[in-house]
């Protein structure tokens, strides 16, 4: 006797259960904190207990970290940038010209020179504040103002 036939069985080959450690995710409100603090991306690796190796292995995979690290860094910029503001609007000199240089293309010049002159009288003190007279004048930091009440004879240059 023939035996019926046989429907022919799907043999799924068995599932390799994966190797190694789990593939780490940081926690993305964790970087956002520690960017908008100034910790650059191997700092924050080296805070979550991570190689910086492994963070940069997996950055490209998790787009989002990049995005929590653009956004914490830029939080934390401009925090900063709001309290030096605050500080000089309240006033703070230091804080006034550091935001002018950073702000509005302040600097120094490290180009003057003056001969150390001691002055013996009355004539040397003229002729010493005479020359830093041109030296301010050359620079364009004074412009010479003979307006009535101004008893140094010059003005202070705003566009220097």
């Amino acid at each position: 006797m023939i035996k019926p036939a046989t429907a022919l069985q799907i043999v799924k080959p068995p599932v390799k259960k994966a190797k190694g450690r789990p593939k780490w995710l940081p926690d993305l409100l964790e970087v956002e904190r520690l960017a908008a603090m100034g910790l650059n991306k191997e700092q924050i690796a080296t805070a979550m207990g991570k190689a910086a190796s492994t963070l940069y292995a997996r950055q490209s995979d998790l787009p989002d970290f990049l995005e929590a690290y653009k956004k914490g860094r830029a939080q934390g910029i401009a925090r900063v940038a709001n309290a030096l503001y605050e500080k000089a609007m309240s006033g703070d000199t230091v804080a006034m010209i550091f935001w002018m240089k950073c702000n509005a293309g302040w600097r120094d010049r490290g180009d003057y020179k003056f001969d150390a002159i001691e002055p013996k009288n009355n004539s040397d003190v003229q002729a010493v504040l005479s020359t830093f007279a041109r030296v301010l004048i050359s620079h364009k930091i004074v412009v010479p103002d003979n307006t009535p009440g101004n008893k140094t004879g010059f003005i202070y240059n705003p566009s220097a």
